[in-house]
């Protein structure tokens, strides 16, 4: 059975496949293509395949609670799971953001935010149209609102954009001593990642007609927002090692008095010293990843 980080990453997988399936069957069907809803149509059942080849014979994923109940093992393995579960989706993000970053190095943020949500917005929507035909399947709802799943995809692509910029921006910042870094990386994915997670599982249940506020979704806000504590300050805590020195520290570019001096000798030997005071001062340098509720149930 593996790993939970490999249960995880697999779980992570599928459901990426699944999701993307979903989006490019709606996309030919929206077109009137069936060459291209042929081929969502068959990640869908590669990825449903996967799940069923899985069914009672993987260990199944356990809640917070679940985990804290079964001691310090249980635990480890939680936190490995949802690891690997928001790993290829995470990879996704940041894949497009480096390239783009690459490709427009005049506007590297703007780049990056775009090209990740736009990388995320068809997962997001394939999962927020899967909702939907679930609750459809559960009579709750009787046909699919398009628009308000491809709303809540931007704004949760959007969101998760964002949120892995915060996450793993402080590897490209100057940093000041490691174990202040580390407890400020942790803290600012804590704050990035939580509200994140959350806010797309409230956009993820609207879109789909579900109630926002019943013990359901209170219980799914909580799961999300553990998960998303765990490995938010996890992720952001560890980026923030590698951050380099401060540039305060490494770089020293006072000039003290009279340390500047230039002689010329033309014809007769002309000395100038330059204080500090009249010294024109350096310039000091400056510096410039959804955690599915699928595999936690």
């Amino acid at each position: 059975d593996g790993t939970g980080f490999g249960r995880g990453v697999e779980s992570g997988l599928t459901q990426l496949k699944s999701s993307l399936g979903t989006a490019v069957r709606r996309a030919g069907e929206g077109s009137d293509s069936d060459f291209v809803a042929g081929i969502g149509t068959g990640l869908e059942d590669s990825a449903r395949r996967t799940q069923l080849s899985r069914a009672g014979t993987a260990t199944p994923f356990k809640t917070f609670d679940q985990a804290r109940e079964g001691g310090i093992g249980d635990t480890l393995s939680y936190i490995g799971e949802i690891a690997g579960q928001s790993g290829p989706q995470m990879a996704a993000g940041l894949g497009a953001a480096g390239l783009a970053t690459l490709a427009v190095p005049a506007a590297p943020v703007t780049a990056a935010l775009t090209a990740s949500a736009a990388a995320l917005f068809p997962l997001f929507y394939g999962s927020n149209i899967q909702s939907q035909e679930s609750e459809i399947a559960a009579g709750n709802l009787s046909e699919i609102d398009n628009t308000k799943a491809l709303q809540a995809a931007a704004l949760q692509s959007t969101l998760n954009s964002i949120a892995d910029k915060l996450l793993i921006g402080p590897l490209f910042n100057p940093a000041k001593k490691i174990f202040t870094r580390v407890a400020q990386g942790a803290g600012q994915g804590t704050l990035s990642e939580v509200p994140t997670e959350i806010g797309q599982q409230v956009l993820e249940r609207w879109q789909a007609g579900k109630s926002l506020d019943n013990p359901e979704a209170l219980a799914e806000y909580r799961e999300v927002g553990i998960a998303a504590g765990i490995l938010g300050s996890g992720i952001g805590g560890t980026t923030s090692v590698f951050k380099g020195p401060s540039l305060d520290e490494a770089t020293n570019t006072s000039v003290g008095e009279g340390e500047i001096s230039s002689e010329v000798d033309d014809g007769g030997a002309i000395d100038s010293d330059v204080s500090g005071e009249g010294a024109p001062k350096p310039k000091t340098a400056s510096g410039i990843g959804t955690y599915s509720t699928e595999g936690l149930k």
